[in-house]
């Protein structure tokens, strides 16, 4: 298969593997996203196409999402290989992201705030834990569900780092960088996600980034100056909750650990704590049972499952599994099989 093949048609759809893509939904330099079906199950996906030429820019994206496991993150289906294509097949979220949302209904109120961006945090927090930056937080990588789910996406700019790590390759997005990144110094990708939630959250709330200006240059100045205006229709609590976010010295910037301990992240509801990673059990014996009758071997499965080979077996098995979880009480219809 090409590179750069074209997206499908209305009258010819592309298959890879189980999926049939759909309409392309994004579009990068190496990469191409489209929606698409997974045939046996009906279930609504995203694949992101990679171009093998372009790979070892998507190495460290690929690696995030296999390392991480989190309510909160998007999660990855199965990596489907042809000899001139990767394909990563991930959940799809129907509400969008979070940018199109403020778009299109205005900011969100202060309590609509809280509750996505504790999930937020917590997806965060988890990704730094695990030793994990995410580099380009910002609305349009906040996926919204149906459910009130928000869930933390695309890892581009993902990169490991040890505690005591510096980075310095420039990347993100202008308006979400921290001071220290635009300087081009030395950082700790930690802070710079802190800053980045900063803004995050204050667009959210207001609809517009906290630092303008007629140029970049302007509003870089702004940055390094930490000079904004309070958040308009926010608590007094929740403005110096972001302003303590945006501390321009990252050395004085908090951790997300002693963010999720912050009075407005918490106000109304249990102090916010890190995910815990459910242990490791046997796999759903209904999902195998039905996966057996669609052809697949139970011993492989489990197997694939628990060595996470992101393949057909375990692709198959986080769909089935996922659309159990979403729709507790229901049966789940299978083409070519009986309910779930």
């Amino acid at each position: 298969m090409s590179d750069d093949f074209a997206a499908p048609s209305d009258t010819h759809s592309l298959c890879i593997g189980d999926y049939v893509l759909q309409s392309r939904i994004g579009q990068g330099a190496c990469a191409k996203v489209y929606l698409a079906w997974h045939v046996l199950s009906g279930t609504e996906v995203v694949v992101k196409a990679i171009s093998l030429k372009g790979f070892s820019r998507y190495a460290r994206e690929i690696y995030c999402l296999k390392s991480l496991q989190h309510p909160n993150i998007t999660a990855l289906f199965e990596v489907v290989t042809t000899p001139d294509m990767l394909f990563l097949v991930m959940e799809h979220l129907r509400e969008g992201d979070l940018r199109q949302r403020l778009e299109n209904h205005g900011p969100l109120s202060e309590r609509q705030a809280r509750a996505a961006f504790r999930q937020v945090v917590s997806a965060l927090q988890y990704c730094h834990r695990r030793g994990i930056v995410h580099r380009d937080l910002k609305p349009d990588n906040i996926l919204l569900d149906e459910d009130g789910t928000v869930k933390l996406a695309d890892f581009g700019f993902g990169r490991r780092v040890s505690d005591d790590s510096k980075l310095s390759t420039f990347c993100g997005t202008f308006y979400y960088m921290a001071p220290e990144v635009l300087r081009q110094e030395p950082y700790d990708g930690r802070k710079a996600d802190v800053w980045s939630l900063g803004v995050t959250l204050y667009k959210t709330v207001t609809g517009t980034v906290p630092f303008q200006g007629e140029s970049l240059a302007k509003i870089k100045a702004q940055v390094l100056a930490g000079q904004f205006e309070a958040p308009h229709r926010m608590s007094r609590q929740g403005g110096q909750f972001i302003r303590w976010l945006l501390t321009v010295d990252p050395s004085q910037r908090p951790t997300l650990e002693e963010v999720m301990r912050h009075p407005w992240l918490n106000r109304g509801q249990e102090e916010l704590r890190p995910y815990s990673q459910p242990p490791g059990g046997d796999l759903d014996p209904q999902v195998l049972e039905l996966m057996q009758s669609l052809g697949f071997e139970p011993d492989q499965v489990e197997q694939s499952v628990g060595e996470r080979k992101y393949d057909r077996d375990m692709g198959t098995y986080l769909i089935l599994k996922k659309m159990e979880t979403k729709m507790p009480g229901r049966k789940v219809k299978l083409r070519g099989g009986p309910a779930l």
